[in-house]
């Protein structure tokens, strides 16, 4: 089984039925959705949900660290609320979910497909897509360290392929949605400015 872990603020329209279609999917345990806001929103009818109301918000990054200590099964899912796919996408991906491996992210050509295929191919660098979507191995994720919104996929895909361990990027898959409708709110700049900082000097240390 997969826990899928996501952080929402309840921007995106139509996200309370994209959870109800990622539930219905058979491989998956648990949804782990880390509420930032401060709404009431009803979400008891939708099995496997488990709705962690944070009371205010916690930021991206640490709703990703705080799902997976929460997480329940060793294959993860993190994805952000705003992504629109075929959810069968789990199906493909789910026996590659492995100990051997580092990130499977979506690759950019994700936005500009039509195809159903799903086909893996390694990743020697990161390309901005993987913040969307990307499936990994409990033992592969690596908490990440005081970043907030940006920059803490890259950390973990750095660090997983400095231990030689191979990262992957998801091809022949569509996926839509409207990227960084919360992140990409101006109260957020200053944010991703203070990440990239951390991001570079924490770079520094490993």
């Amino acid at each position: 089984m997969i826990s899928v872990i996501i952080p929402t603020l309840w921007k995106p329209e139509g996200f309370l039925e994209r959870l109800e279609e990622i539930s219905k999917n058979a491989n998956v345990g648990e949804i782990i959705l880390i509420d930032n806001s401060t709404l009431n929103v009803h979400t008891s009818h939708i099995p496997k949900l488990r709705h962690i109301k944070e009371g205010s918000n916690t930021y991206v990054i640490p709703a990703w660290n705080k799902g997976v200590k929460l997480s329940k099964y060793d294959k993860l899912l993190i994805v952000n609320d705003d992504v629109e796919t075929d959810w069968n996408i789990i199906d493909i991906i789910y026996n590659d979910i492995t100990k051997d491996k580092g990130l499977i992210g979506a690759g950019v050509s994700c936005w500009q497909s039509n195809n159903k295929v799903g086909n893996l191919t390694p990743a020697s660098y990161m390309n901005n897509c993987y913040a969307c979507l990307f499936f990994v191995h409990k033992s592969s994720y690596i908490e990440i360290p005081e970043m907030k919104v940006h920059f803490g996929d890259l950390w973990i895909f750095d660090i997983l392929t400095s231990q030689g361990k191979p990262n992957y990027q998801i091809l022949d898959w569509d996926m839509g949605g409207e990227s960084e409708q919360t992140s990409g709110l101006p109260e957020f700049s200053i944010i991703k400015e203070q990440d990239f900082v951390v991001y570079s000097r924490l770079s520094n240390l490993k």
